[in-house]
């Protein structure tokens, strides 16, 4: 699922929020996308005084056979890249945006993603970004530059990096999200298991990354993979990713050089997950750092604060420790408990 809220600052991050868990509630029950769709459009609707909506695109894929349904609540249409090198936009139907009206016409599109074919979805962030020139990026480069052949994190780092470069330093006018899954081999074949961290019931998991956010990527995969042999909730990998990602992130910006790369340790037990972030960079205590004022307006906040913030409230132990010129950041999260956006918005 990948979606787009309108309006910016804080109502639409509440509304995002808002979004976000009903949508998860939604796919626990529906039979399809265009159920969960429907049902999202349902619950945004209700207490909605403000008119915000929300463009969401919404998938199901079979692991096993790579069959793929898709429904749109009025959201760009997804790329398509085969192996042989075709790039096929995926001409799909909408449905309308969710929050406006109660809605349940979302048709669905069927089709199959292949083994070494990548789905490719994005925000209008992509092809709305606009150069110091006034031109906006567009559908057709960004066709032209993925090509097909390509895995999900190569498609995510080529569009991103070919955005920037067109962009080239104008000011950001929207906000930029691409999702992609490839399909690399077919789970029905003895002999192409998928490769997981580590073996099959492995208790811990130890990555080294270097400086790109691709290799964040790798992260918070690595995570729900082992979050997913030990039967976490939906909701618990959906915050232990948000703190791996924030974590990591600041970390990669601010902290790593490509001799000192960001350490992740991580272990399940005892019914909890278990991070260690260890980084060589300037001394840093997000443990000290005073909550930010949520009531204040955009205008009068200081920037940054809410990333450390959100950490603090999904975790359920957060502990620094500065050894021997290292950062070291400690979180434990239990995993039969996870934050509930929506009493806390």
């Amino acid at each position: 699922m990948i979606g787009d809220v309108s309006d910016k600052g804080v109502p639409a991050a509440l509304f995002m929020a808002r979004a976000v868990t009903m949508l998860e509630v939604a796919i626990q029950t529906a039979a399809t996308p265009a159920q969960a769709l429907a049902e999202g459009s349902r619950r945004l609707a209700q207490g909605n005084d403000t008119c915000m909506f929300a463009t969401v695109l919404c998938g199901r894929i079979d692991v096993h056979s790579g069959a793929l349904v898709l429904a749109s609540a009025g959201h760009e249409p997804p790329l398509l890249l085969h192996r042989d090198g075709r790039v096929e936009p995926v001409v799909l139907a909408n449905g309308p945006p969710l929050g406006f009206e109660v809605s349940d016409d979302f048709p669905l599109w069927s089709g199959t993603l292949d083994p070494g074919d990548c789905l490719l979805a994005y925000t209008d962030g992509v092809t709305e970004a606009f150069n110091r020139a006034g031109e906006a990026y567009g559908f057709e480069r960004m066709q032209q530059v993925l090509g097909g052949g390509l895995g999900a994190a190569e498609a995510c780092a080529r569009l991103l990096a070919d955005v920037q470069h067109f962009v080239d330093g104008a000011p950001p006018s929207d906000d930029t999200t691409i999702l992609a899954i490839s399909r690399s081999h077919d789970l029905d074949n003895p002999g192409a298991e998928a490769h997981a961290v580590g073996a099959k019931g492995e208790t811990s998991v130890h990555i080294s990354v270097a400086h790109s956010s691709a290799d964040v990527l790798r992260m918070t995969d690595a995570i729900d993979a082992l979050l997913e042999r030990y039967g976490a909730s939906t909701a618990t990998m959906h915050d232990a990713r948000l703190i791996v990602e924030e974590v990591a992130c600041n970390a990669v910006e601010h902290a790593v050089a490509a001799d000192a790369p960001l350490e992740l340790h991580a272990r399940v037990d005892d019914g909890r997950l278990w991070l260690e972030f260890r980084d060589r960079g300037a001394p840093f205590d997000p443990t000290a750092q005073a909550a930010p004022d949520l009531d204040a307006e955009i205008e009068e906040r200081g920037i940054g604060g809410l990333g450390v913030f959100l950490v603090q409230e999904l975790a359920d132990e957060m502990e620094y420790q500065r050894v021997d010129g290292v950062n070291v950041l400690r979180i434990t999260l239990r995993l039969d408990a996870a934050y509930d956006m929506e009493s806390h918005a």
